[in-house]
C-alpha cells in the first residue's frame, strides 16, 4: 500500500515505520515505535491519512500511536513495519553473501596461499 500511497522523504520514512494496529469505521490506527517518534508531526500525520485515503479509495481517518518498540511490551521482539522487514531482509541478504563468498573455491585458495582473512564487512550483496 505504501507505494499506492504517493509518499516521499520524510512522510514515506514516517510510513515506514508504523504498524497497523487496527481498522475500525473508516479509521485506521497505525503504531509508532518511541524510538522513531521525532518523525511524527501533524502535518506528516495528515499526507500519510490523504495518501492512505486515496489508496482505499474511499475517506479514511489515521490516528497514529506511540507504542513500545515490542509487540507484547515484554519480549525484545520489534513490532513488524515495512522498515524493520526491509532491515531483516538486508541482514539475511548480506550473510547470505558473506557465506557464498567465503565457500567460492577461488577465495578459500586464495586466503590459504596468502594467508589472508576476509575483512569484516568488505563483502557486499549484489
Amino acid at each position: 500500500m505504501l507505494d499506492r500511497m504517493g509518499v516521499r522523504a520524510a512522510v514515506r520514512q514516517l510510513a515506514d515505520n508504523c504498524t497497523v494496529l487496527g481498522e475500525r469505521d473508516g479509521a485506521l490506527r497505525l503504531g509508532l515505535p518511541r524510538e522513531h517518534e521525532l518523525l511524527l508531526s501533524e502535518m506528516s500525520r495528515r499526507q500519510i491519512e490523504q495518501g492512505v485515503s486515496a489508496a482505499m479509495g474511499a475517506p479514511t481517518r489515521v490516528h497514529i500511536e506511540i507504542v513500545d518498540d515490542t509487540k507484547d511490551g515484554a519480549s525484545a521482539v520489534p513490532i513488524d513495519t515495512p522498515a524493520v522487514r526491509a532491515r531483516v531482509a538486508s541482514d539475511e541478504r548480506q550473510r547470505r553473501a558473506e557465506a557464498e563468498f567465503a565457500a567460492d573455491p577461488a577465495v578459500q585458495s586464495a586466503l590459504a596461499a596468502f594467508g589472508a582473512e576476509i575483512v569484516q564487512g568488505s563483502v557486499r550483496p549484489r
